[in-house]
């Protein structure tokens, strides 16, 4: 019993491994279709009468097949592929697709197989409905009525309110054409073309760009740039339809060596030609040409006459070896010294029977290797043409140059079944009897080509690349890499269109192209270059500035003023829409001026951090510098943070313990007019940093990219010191920046105003960048009740800061204004109609923009003229009143030590206000200390309980 049951064991499994492998000679029931990116085939078995998916190597021979259970008839369908090895198929004009999971079918997975409709509920479509994907580019196209939908994924395709009329689509694999305004091929979008009739664009070969133009052989002419698709040279081959038209496919020649002397050292050298044609057959004359693949160029033919035949299926080709219905095999063979193409009959004995399936276009029949889709009669087959051209007798091989010989060469393989002479498929063959590695192999044994590592042009051994393929770069570990700036797609490196950049290998949409008729690129460069500049001087300006008006003044805010107007401008980048392109180069252009940026040298948890563009949310993000890791964004805030404390707490010491009052007076003044107004403006600063971070952390941490939670920190130093000075006040002064200590909003105002700019603003664009409609009308009514406070309260002493402030925030309410309606105009589908006021409203932006960059600078001068003038006014005054001065002082004196009646109090502190013409803060430092003097000698004061405003007067 046991032996039945394994008998009957091993038969299944032979069963079910001979069932899942197919072999050729195979016959089909269907068309064969190619899919290129998993080198694989997918087709209807005639035996079995089920859809099979088998993977094939570089000659077409079949490796694995899959029998796809419930896969509906394909009849004239395309696919594509999303990232997860998803594969579409779709029938031509039916909405219906059939999704396979490629990975859950390759390993033996259920559920890989399901079905259903992508709609678009704003544009409902009766008949049609088809999804095409081409490069980074959806299309929805509908038949009834006639219109077609454009995306950059899927699932933007289902809900875009925008559609484009057409009358006419022509489409294959590769390309996508609607009418003559739009040419859809090699991931661009060509909307500039050559006008053509009915007959349309028909892609012959894809690697040298050409196609049939009216039925006549076009070069094409690609300009990226224009988005211009023209054609370099047309042939005409005089075909009255499609079905006429005799073409082959782009193959490489067989070739010969050319002699070369270099003269000078009498050094003869052999240099290896080949050519790639194509033959096409002119109707008028009956006879085929030879054309450069690369040019069209018509190359000289001699040697034999092609048999003539008119039949368009029964012109088969393998390699340069050219197969005619008459019986005839005919080789070519490129001679570079006399610029012809050797035409040479091989056989006149071979079978008749064998036809192309479909018209000899590009990706129409199924051919790989040896490899061939042909119809014999009314029956399919995949099969190996070896196989079916026999062309030597038993006793002999057929050579590398398809004659017959008795032995093959000694670095070629051979075929027994075949009786073949054959290389190595990875070389290319010298001569009739020498083969070589290609370009992108090297020699492992005698007759072994191993492949390099990928895109290495040329290599000693797998791990040690020479060179690298065109548009790649050569890494140091010996690896080929995409140049900076452009993808990998389909074994090419591409660049993304205009308004677009690269990021994670994808092309994600950064600015709005439209025809303007004002922001040509020069004046867009213009307009970056100014904006640039203007940035970076005020940078420059304010800090140097900044120090300036800190040695002078009590007041000073113009470097964390001028850092927070940087981010704010940094924050419009985020909004998920894309702005006119006026707009967003120049905001772009100022990345090094935002405080994400600065400092980036300081960040010594960078060789700690990963390098992959998916730690930023999207490109946008990654010029602001903000990442998901908080390490990335406030790193160098981190170590900037360190360097402040350090810096405060070795004065706070140094104030508290030092007791020689002359070395005290020295460290108190360098900390005041060197570096309290740096330190406090730095914490301020430091405090939005990781606001945003935080918030970005947060972000990805609960909703994989959403979130708000920010973080404080808050720092008391009130222990009281016996010296003179008191650290704490020291501070507050530069903390107050000038504000009217009598009132609570504006002694706190710099506390509100670092609310609404340091965590509000922040945290708004950064959690709700992806709906600018709440972003920006938000961002409107924080800034107006901003704006409001400031106006209604003026919280400064200084009438010039009250107005900088105004104006500061009156430009900003303008600014998030314009932005928002150009917002509004830039998600119209029609914005070309809007061209004029998009043009306006950008001048306007500009300007903004530059009069916020400036204004710093230009206040902080103006505030250092007022202080200088201030301070000479002062000095004429003291010379002219000394004596009054000193009677004042003396008075105020006596008043503190000899009176107990408050109000006396009251008179001399208004006396010492008016006469003195000291600074709030001085004042202060003045009443407090004498107070203290007070305190100590046990000279206490009755309060009056009916007079409220004692406390005040006193303090």
């Amino acid at each position: 019993m046991s032996l039945i049951f394994y008998i009957f064991f091993i038969f299944a499994t032979l069963s079910y491994i001979f069932e899942c492998q197919d072999t050729i000679p195979y016959q089909v029931s269907s068309n064969v279709y190619q899919i290129e990116e998993t080198q694989a085939i997918i087709y209807k078995s005639f035996t079995k009468n089920k859809w099979r998916y088998s993977l094939y190597d570089q000659n077409g021979a079949i490796q694995a097949t899959y029998v796809i259970e419930g896969l509906q008839d394909l009849a004239k369908s395309y696919y594509f592929i999303e990232q997860n090895n998803h594969l579409y198929l779709y029938t031509d004009n039916q909405p219906n697709y059939q999704l396979i999971d490629l990975n859950l079918l390759t390993n033996n997975g259920s559920g890989y197989l399901t079905s259903g409709v992508i709609q678009n509920a704003n544009n409902p479509c009766s008949s049609g409905g088809m999804i095409r994907k081409y490069g980074t580019y959806y299309f929805l196209i509908c038949s009834t009525p006639l219109f077609y939908l454009q995306e950059v994924s899927l699932s933007a395709l289902q809900q875009t309110t925008q559609k484009y009329p057409y009358t006419v689509y022509t489409l294959s694999q590769s390309y996508l054409m609607f009418d003559s305004s739009l040419l859809v091929y090699k991931n661009n979008l060509f909307t500039n073309l050559s006008n053509v009739s009915s007959a349309g664009y028909i892609l012959v070969d894809l690697q040298f760009d050409i196609f049939l133009q009216d039925l006549k052989l076009c070069k094409g002419l690609l300009d990226i740039n224009s988005k211009t698709f023209s054609c370099s040279k047309i042939v005409d081959l005089h075909a009255n339809n499609e079905q006429s038209v005799l073409i082959s496919k782009v193959f490489q020649s067989n070739g010969v060596y050319q002699l070369q002397c270099l003269t000078s050292f009498q050094i003869n050298t052999f240099q290896f030609f080949k050519m790639n044609l194509i033959f096409g057959r002119d109707q008028n004359v009956g006879r085929f040409n030879v054309y450069n693949a690369m040019t069209l160029d018509l190359i000289n033919r001699v040697g034999s006459s092609i048999t003539n035949q008119a039949v368009q299926l029964e012109f088969i080709q393998y390699g340069y070896n050219l197969y005619t219905a008459k019986n005839c095999q005919y080789t070519a063979l490129y001679n570079p010294n006399t610029n012809n193409v050797q035409i040479s009959q091989a056989f006149s004995n071979l079978p008749d029977n064998y036809m192309l399936v479909n018209p000899p276009f590009y990706n129409f029949n199924f051919q790989q290797g040896s490899t061939i889709f042909l119809s014999q009669g009314s029956n399919r087959f995949l099969y190996n043409i070896n196989q079916i051209y026999q062309m030597c007798s038993n006793t002999q091989y057929i050579q590398l140059d398809s004659t017959c010989g008795s032995s093959c060469p000694v670095t070629a393989f051979i075929d027994n079944s075949t009786k073949k002479c054959y290389c190595d498929k990875n070389t290319i063959i010298l001569d009739k009897s020498s083969c070589t590695c290609q370009k992108n192999y090297y020699i492992q044994n005698t007759n072994q080509c191993k492949i390099c590592t990928p895109y290495c042009q040329n290599c000693v051994s797998q791990n040690s690349c020479q060179s690298c393929q065109s548009g790649f770069n050569l890494q140091a570990d010996g690896t080929c890499k995409c140049n900076d700036g452009t993808y990998l797609n389909k074994n090419q490196c591409l660049s993304c269109f205009e308004g677009f950049s690269l990021f994670s290998n994808t092309c994600q949409e950064q600015y709005l192209h439209y025809n303007s008729d004002i922001f040509t690129q020069s004046r867009i460069n213009q307009a970056k270059d100014q904006i640039q500049s203007s940035s970076e001087a005020s940078l420059a300006g304010t800090t140097i500035l900044s120090s300036i008006q800190n040695i002078i003044s009590q007041s000073s805010f113009g470097i964390l003023t001028n850092s927070l107007i940087c981010q704010k401008l940094s924050f419009l980048i985020l909004i998920d829409v894309p702005i006119p392109a006026q707009i967003y180069q120049p905001l772009t252009a100022m990345k090094d001026q935002f405080p994400t940026n600065q400092f980036k040298m300081l960040n010594y948890f960078e060789p700690l951090l990963s390098k992959d563009q998916n730690q930023y949310q999207n490109a946008r993000y990654e010029i602001v510098g903000i990442s998901f890791n908080i390490l990335q964004t406030c790193g160098q805030s981190t170590i900037i943070f360190g360097i402040c404390i350090f810096i405060f707490g070795t004065f706070y010491i140094l104030i508290k313990y030092i007791k020689s009052g002359r070395v005290l007076s020295i460290v108190v003044l360098i900390y005041q007019k060197l570096f309290s107004g740096f330190l406090i403006q730095f914490f301020q600063l430091i405090s939005t940093m990781f606001v945003i971070g935080v918030n970005q952390q947060l972000k990805q941490f609960f909703f994989d990219i959403n979130g708000s939670l920010p973080i404080g920190l808050q720092i008391n130093l009130t222990k009281k010191s016996n010296n003179q000075y008191d650290f704490v006040q020291l501070n507050k002064e530069k903390i107050l920046n000038g504000a009217v200590y009598n009132d609570k909003i504006r002694r706190n105002f710099m506390i509100i105003y670092l609310f609404f700019e340091s965590f509000l603003i922040p945290t708004l664009y950064i959690q709700f960048s992806f709906t600018w409609k709440i972003t920006s009308t938000v961002c409107i009514a924080l800034q107006f009740f901003e704006l409001s406070i400031i106006t209604l309260y003026m919280p400064f002493e200084s009438k010039l800061s009250n107005g900088y402030f105004i104006v500061n925030n009156f430009l900003w309410l303008g600014l998030y204004i314009q932005y928002l309606i150009i917002n509004i105009i830039c998600k119209k589908p029609d914005i070309n109609n809007y061209s004029k006021e998009l043009d306006i409203l950008s001048y306007s932006a500009l300007i903004t923009i530059q009069i916020v960059i400036l204004q710093q600078s230009a206040y902080i001068i103006i505030a250092l003229l007022v202080e200088l003038y201030e301070y000479i006014k002062l000095k004429r005054q003291k010379k002219q009143n000394s004596f009054t001065i000193n009677k004042s002082n003396n008075n105020i004196d006596s008043s503190f030590t000899q009176h107990n009646d408050i109000s006396s109090l009251k008179i001399n502190k208004n006396l010492m206000q008016q006469k003195l013409k000291l600074s709030y803060y001085e004042r202060e430092m003045v009443q407090q200390k004498q107070f203290n003097s007070l305190v100590s000698n046990q000279v206490w004061v009755r309060i009056q309980p009916r007079n409220k405003d004692t406390k005040n007067n006193i303090l």
